[in-house]
């Protein structure tokens, strides 16, 4: 399977994740303000772990864009520290963790992460 569908599948029944899409947020749900929404987005995939003329993994280099919805009922830090640790347990690097931003037009908070997947190829 793919590595951001296996991401999507991680991250549905995440709490506080109401709706996990991928690629882009249907325009049916684009204005939607009162659930938290998840879109995932590859932006890089390249061969890793070289060895005897032979890639022996493929590295995915994600995109993950939360928006919160907009009467937050969490410790938005804590819902943080959960999602690092469900990557981390599940073999993901998290390497970028922007701050929560104010979208100017929906004003609900949202942040961007990138987190990436080694997979090993038979």
């Amino acid at each position: 399977m793919s590595t951001i569908t296996d991401t999507k599948k991680l991250l549905t029944g995440f709490p506080h994740i109401d709706k996990v899409y991928t690629y882009q947020i249907p325009d049916s749900a684009v204005n939607t303000t009162d659930k938290t929404i998840a879109l995932l987005r590859e932006v890089q995939v390249q061969t890793d772990e070289e060895g005897n003329n032979r890639f022996n993994a493929i590295n995915t280099q994600l995109q993950l864009q939360i928006f919160l919805k907009k009467d937050i009922d969490f410790d938005t830090e804590q819902f943080q520290i959960d999602l690092f640790r469900l990557f981390e347990n599940n073999q993901y690097e998290c390497y970028t963790f922007g701050g929560w931003v104010s979208d100017p037009d929906t004003g609900q908070l949202f942040n961007s992460i990138y987190i990436e997947k080694l997979k090993y190829t038979d």
